[in-house]
């Protein structure tokens, strides 16, 4: 849903930009971000109440000791859903290498946590690692999108003829 969301917005983001409309391109991605941010808190709390009742019935009662577990993985995922948003506003800012570097960078962190996590912490240790991964590219993600956004230059193309 989310998803869904947030390519349908990317054309009506880009259009924003050409057009150079500044205020109306941050109140779209901020809305998007928000929207994102607002399910995601939603997930997080039911995994936080029903977690080991939902590892119980979908599987079987010795997967609801992995609860905490569960929690981390759900936090690292529901942190994907404001960064689909920014994604998307990089894309139509024309800043494709950037989410490039940014998706790069969070498998480096993966790989790496993983490595040294896994091995000490087992299910734990993958947990924190997606968490760390996430992590990174929300905060690299959000970076690039506020330097593009400050940036006078961006705003200033002539996309005429």
């Amino acid at each position: 849903m989310i998803v869904a969301i947030n390519t349908a917005a990317i054309p009506r983001l880009a259009r924003l930009y050409q057009q150079q409309e500044k205020r109306k391109f941050y109140r779209l991605v901020s809305r998007l971000v928000g929207f994102g941010f607002i399910v995601g808190f939603c997930i997080v709390l039911f995994i936080s109440f029903f977690g080991a009742s939902v590892l119980q019935l979908l599987y079987t009662a010795e997967y609801a000791a992995y609860a905490k577990e569960l929690r981390v993985v759900v936090v690292a995922s529901v942190m994907q859903l404001p960064c689909t948003a920014i994604a998307g506003s990089l894309l139509s800012l024309g800043k494709y290498w950037n989410m490039v570097f940014v998706l790069v960078a969070a498998v480096i962190v993966s790989i790496g946590t993983g490595v040294l996590l896994v091995q000490n912490a087992g299910i734990a240790g993958a947990a924190n690692s997606m968490l760390y991964s996430s992590c990174v590219q929300l905060l690299l993600a959000s970076c690039f999108l506020y330097w593009s956004y400050r940036s006078r230059s961006i705003w200033n193309r002539n996309f005429e003829g």
